[in-house]
């Protein structure tokens, strides 16, 4: 994130200050993708192979078997989180704050009770499907408003 954040940031801020909007929708896009291209195939193999990944790394199959379920969730919510840094950055270098801010309260309002029933029904997976559930949510809202 740092990474993406560092570059992309100011030169958002660079291209909207000198209203090139054509150069900065066409960096929106590329960056788009870039990440896309660079996220998809981490993130599909960790879900996809989240039993071997988990049982190469520690071993376990006990911890194996009771983890790796929770590892597909999480890891398909910080999918989701991924495809909103683009997103992000290109609303604060716009200098629009206030849509970030606002979704976040409804989100919380949202999250934290579902955090608080989910995780006392299912424990720490119940959690999993509320980051899951957050960033996809963000994703399909945020990114067409």
């Amino acid at each position: 994130v740092v990474v993406i954040q560092s570059f992309l940031f100011p030169k958002f801020t660079e291209l909207y200050t000198k209203l090139k909007s054509n150069e900065l929708m066409t960096l929106y896009y590329k960056s788009c993708t870039w990440v896309s291209i660079i996220i998809f195939p981490i993130s599909l193999q960790l879900i996809f192979y989240a039993k071997e990944i988990l049982l190469f790394w520690t071993g376990n199959t006990i911890l194996t078997h009771k983890t790796s379920l929770l590892m597909q969730v999480v890891t398909m919510g910080a999918t989701f989180n991924a495809l909103m840094w683009v997103p992000y950055f290109y609303l604060l270098s716009r200098g629009i704050t206030k849509f970030t801010f606002y979704q976040n309260i409804i989100i919380a309002l949202i999250s934290v009770p579902l955090i608080i029933f989910l995780s006392n029904k299912y424990g720490i997976l119940g959690a999993g499907v509320v980051w899951l559930f957050v960033n996809i949510c963000y994703v399909l809202f945020s990114i067409p408003l």
